[in-house]
């Protein structure tokens, strides 16, 4: 008996003993500066608090001289080169959001360089050094620790991969960044209930956004500063409704599961709508020598930018320049970039080219009902005649604008079905270019799965 209780009471003792020498082991592998690891460790206890998850691994720690950021940042980033990358530039004109090519080079590279003041990629936290005194320094832990807690449950590398194009993967922006700010205003303010957050998060339509950013100097490029920007608030604005008005945590995790489009960010009081089924097969069958480039989903955040930027045309585009400039002094009220794209419910785009660098376009839009599929059509034309400067118009009708380029001898057409607008233009048919296939009626839009749970 006595060697059995001697037995028995030693052996908690030789636990506790492997586990101190496991977690020294565990300490000696992690590089993390002292004062970084303490700062992460208290952090991350009220982060987990927050969230109602347990970290499943520390998260180790860097300082990284801000000279050196963004070759870190590329390095460590999650965002694994897309094979169509290489057509970026050319989908970027294609769409119109650019007017000439290679206009944003170096654009995003000096918005990071300023904006980064730390960032978690693959269980590593990086600080930027000239940040250790800063008073915002806890907070942005707060904000790198909610990303290493969203790696740990949801795997961000496959959240990437999931997610491309650009709708897809400004959307995960959203998400990620929308989670990591309300998180972290939590911490910041001592707030325990997300639904207490909600007046702290108020609607900001992306035209105020613009605004604001124009007022501070900080628009420029667009296409590159409102994608950046927006989705913090706004992202985490409808999160926080969403946790608010449907059920908490869970149903931000099933956005996590399945990300939504752009708009169900930008109108989270709103059903998330999404008509995700949407052909090109019937808009245009491209000959064998044309071969695809890059397609995708534009979605509506992109689409409001488009319109935004074609706003200020006449300041690059002079008088005179467009040969189908007589529809731009046609009776229209433009409603902006807001309202041009209120009801959007899906789009598809596919861009083609061929041998020679000629590129094609065919695009296929859906929208809640004809009235705003109308509003579409009219706002887009006029930004079709400004890209395509030499366009010459053929026919055009309600709910019609055809369109051709005589020297080049392509045509562009517009039309409306109901609900969908559709778009195709570089079309190098001999006869007037007709859609392949209209449909008889507009199909019906879908909810978005983790909306149809509600």
């Amino acid at each position: 008996m006595p060697t059995f209780a001697a037995t028995t009471s030693m052996r908690p003792i030789s636990v506790f003993f492997l586990l101190l020498i496991a977690m020294a082991a565990c300490r000696q592998d992690d590089p993390t500066p002292p004062d970084l690891r303490a700062r992460i460790d208290s952090v991350a206890l009220r982060v987990e608090a927050l969230r109602g998850q347990r970290f499943t691994q520390p998260v180790q720690g860097r300082y990284v001289a801000r000279e050196d950021l963004l070759r870190v940042y590329d390095s460590a980033s999650f965002e694994e080169i897309d094979p169509a990358d290489s057509a970026w530039d050319r989908m970027l004109w294609s769409l119109g959001f650019v007017d000439s090519l290679g206009v944003l080079d170096g654009a995003a590279d000096s918005v990071d360089q300023a904006s980064i003041l730390a960032f978690y990629s693959r269980g590593v936290l990086w600080v930027v050094d000239d940040m250790r005194d800063s008073a915002e320094l806890d907070v942005t832990i707060a904000h790198e620790l909610v990303h290493a807690l969203q790696d740990q449950r949801w795997n961000l590398a496959r959240l990437y991969r999931d997610n491309r194009g650009l709708d897809g993967r400004l959307s995960l922006q959203y998400l990620l960044e929308g989670e990591a700010r309300l998180l972290e205003t939590l911490w910041a303010r001592d707030l325990k209930d997300p639904a207490a957050a909600l007046e702290l998060f108020p609607h900001l339509p992306m035209e105020h956004f613009r605004d604001s950013l124009r007022d501070g100097d900080g628009l420029e490029p667009e296409l590159v500063t409102l994608p950046t920007f927006h989705p913090y608030e706004q992202g985490a604005r409808a999160l926080v409704w969403r946790f608010a008005k449907h059920g908490g945590w869970a149903a931000v995790d099933e956005w996590f599961r399945e990300v939504p489009p752009t708009s169900c960010f930008l109108h989270p009081e709103s059903l998330c709508v999404h008509e995700a089924d949407l052909a090109l097969d019937p808009v245009v069958q491209m000959p064998p020598d044309w071969r695809p480039l890059r397609d995708g989903r534009v979605g509506e955040h992109y689409l409001n930018i488009l319109f935004s930027l074609w706003g200020a045309s006449s300041e690059w585009i002079p008088p005179g320049a467009l040969k189908a400039e007589s529809l731009l002094y046609e009776p229209w009220q433009d409603p902006g970039p807001d309202a041009t794209v209120d009801g959007w419910r899906g789009d598809s785009f596919r861009i083609w080219r061929d041998d020679s660098g000629n590129l094609a376009l065919a695009w296929r839009t859906s929208w809640r009902d004809s009235a705003a599929a109308e509003r579409f059509l009219q706002a887009y034309q006029r930004v079709m005649v400004k890209k395509l400067r030499d366009d010459e118009i053929v026919s055009r009708r309600p709910g019609l604008g055809l369109f051709r380029d005589a020297q080049a001898g392509v045509w562009d057409r517009v039309e409306r079905f109901g609900s969908e607008v559709w778009i195709a233009e570089g079309m190098t048919t001999r006869e007037p270019f007709r859609f392949r296939s209209p449909p008889a009626a507009s199909p019906r839009s879908s909810i978005h799965p983790a909306a149809a749970r509600r």
